[in-house]
C-alpha cells in the first residue's frame, strides 16, 4: 500500500510537470497583403491578413481614426490625411500605411463638380482644394479647363448656390463651401488679379462662367462670394482676371 501511495505521487508529481511545460501555441508571424493604401473620402477597402497559427486573435488599429478607421480588416477612409493600421497578433506586428485624399470630383444638384481650381498652367487642377490657382480672364478661361471638363453656366453655378453655402477655413484658406454634409466642394477665396496686382485674396472669390451676360456681349457671369454669401454677377470679359472651377462634361 505504501508502495503504491509513493508511485501515485511520483505520477501525479510528473503530470503537473508536464503540465507546466506545456506552452500556448505562440504566433510565428503576421503579414498583411498592402503595404500601402491609398483611398478618397469615403472609399472602404478590405485588408488580408495572414497569421500563423491560422487561430490566432488578430487586433486591429488606427494610428488617426479621423483620417481612417479600421473594423475587422475593413479600412474606410474618413478625412484627407494619413494613418498607420496596425494587426497584431501576440507580439507581432504588421502595418499598412493608408493615404486619404479628397475625390477629384463630386456631384452636387445632378452636377459635377472639380474639387480643385485650374492650375497655374492651363489644362491642369491644382494639388489641393484649397489651392488657389491660375487667375483667367472670360475669354482665356474658355478653354483651361482640363480634357473632359468645361466652364460651369450660369444656371450651374445659381444650382451650385442653392444648394447652400458656408463660410469657413480649409487648410490655411478661407472660402466657402458648397453642398452638403455628403456631397461639397470647397473654393478658396483666391481674389482677383486686375491690372497686374492681385487684390481681396482671402476676402472674396470670384469664378469664371462660359456665359454671357445678355444685355451686354462685353460682359461675361461670374460667381462671386465673401464671407457674407454668394451670387452670380457680370463682370467685363477683359482686365479682370478670376479663378476657374470647372464641371464635368
Amino acid at each position: 500500500m505504501k508502495k503504491f501511495s509513493t508511485l501515485l505521487r511520483v505520477a501525479l508529481l510528473a503530470t503537473v510537470l508536464m503540465t507546466s511545460c506545456v506552452k500556448p501555441n505562440k504566433v510565428v508571424s503576421i503579414d498583411l497583403n498592402q503595404a500601402t493604401l491609398s483611398l478618397e473620402v469615403g472609399q472602404s477597402q478590405t485588408l488580408s491578413v495572414t497569421v500563423l497559427p491560422a487561430d490566432a486573435t488578430v487586433t486591429w488599429t488606427s494610428s488617426n481614426t479621423n483620417v481612417a478607421s479600421i473594423a475587422n480588416g475593413v479600412v474606410t477612409a474618413n478625412a484627407a490625411g494619413t494613418a498607420t493600421i496596425t494587426a497584431k497578433a501576440g507580439d507581432k506586428t504588421a502595418t499598412c500605411t493608408v493615404s486619404v485624399i479628397i475625390p477629384f470630383s463630386t456631384i452636387i444638384n445632378g452636377i459635377k463638380w472639380a474639387t480643385r481650381n485650374v492650375g497655374t498652367t492651363p489644362k491642369t487642377f491644382t494639388t489641393n482644394p484649397e489651392d488657389y490657382g491660375g487667375y483667367y480672364d472670360w475669354n482665356e478661361a474658355q478653354t483651361v479647363c482640363p480634357d473632359g471638363w468645361r466652364l460651369p453656366t450660369k444656371s450651374e453655378i445659381e444650382s451650385l448656390i442653392t444648394a447652400g453655402s458656408t463660410w469657413t477655413p480649409q487648410g490655411n484658406k478661407d472660402g466657402r463651401r458648397f453642398g452638403d454634409v455628403n456631397s461639397n466642394i470647397f473654393l478658396p477665396a483666391a481674389g482677383q488679379r486686375r491690372d497686374g496686382s492681385l487684390d481681396y485674396v482671402g476676402q472674396l472669390g470670384e469664378y469664371q462662367s462660359v456665359s454671357v451676360y445678355e444685355n451686354d456681349a462685353t460682359k461675361g457671369y461670374y460667381l462671386r462670394f465673401n464671407s457674407s454669401g454668394a451670387g452670380v454677377s457680370p463682370i467685363q470679359k477683359q482686365g479682370f482676371k478670376l479663378s476657374v472651377r470647372c464641371v464635368a462634361k
